[in-house]
């Protein structure tokens, strides 16, 4: 019984995406001017599926660690949305 309730786990894991960000751009006030604003990311869409190794590769300031620190939870994007695992 525990094996057939872990393999049904496991299939419904592997249907959706371990990652999916939609449509997800961050926009921050300038330090310098609070009344301007700059775009780190715009329109990103990306779906990462369970067990996919993934590299996120750029020049310095493409906002590749604004997209990590997105996709990790740790900032809410401006707009867009993010799901790991469907929630």
């Amino acid at each position: 019984m525990k094996t057939a309730l872990f393999a049904a786990a496991l299939s419904l894991i592997a249907a959706q995406p371990a990652l999916a960000l939609a449509g997800v751009a961050c926009t921050f006030a300038s330090r310098d001017d609070p009344s301007q604003r700059y775009t780190a990311v715009s329109d990103v869409t990306l779906t990462v599926g369970a067990g996919e190794f993934v590299a996120v590769v750029g020049p310095t300031g493409c906002g590749k660690s604004t997209l990590l620190n997105v996709a990790a939870g740790l900032l809410a994007p401006s707009t867009g949305t993010v799901h790991v695992f469907g929630e």
